[in-house]
């Protein structure tokens, strides 16, 4: 696992097209909407894109974005760091 610092990484990441990126909104505080807003995407997703358009993920929102190399290092982080409080993105559905 690694933190995403800037938005020129994140960007190298989706050029790249390998791995997993973790929008990690709301951390491990839970709320109401933290399984909409925790999400799980390839790096290839046009979400994580921060060239697509103003909606696009960013470093400079709230919370942290986490890159995994695999499927399995991102889903062992996640089942012990944010059990019920991720899902994956339908757009990508990783």
């Amino acid at each position: 696992m690694q933190k995403i610092d800037s938005d020129q990484r994140l960007r190298e990441l989706y050029d790249t097209g390998q791995g997993y990126i973790y929008n990690d909104f709301e951390g491990g505080h839970q709320t109401a909407s933290s399984r909409e807003s925790n999400k799980l995407h390839r790096a290839t997703c046009e979400e994580c894109d921060p060239r697509r358009s103003k909606h696009a993920m960013t470093v400079n929102t709230q919370g942290q974005k986490l890159f995994f190399a695999n499927m399995s290092e991102a889903f062992k982080w996640l089942m012990t760091n944010r059990a019920g409080n991720w899902s994956k993105c339908l757009r990508c559905n990783p």
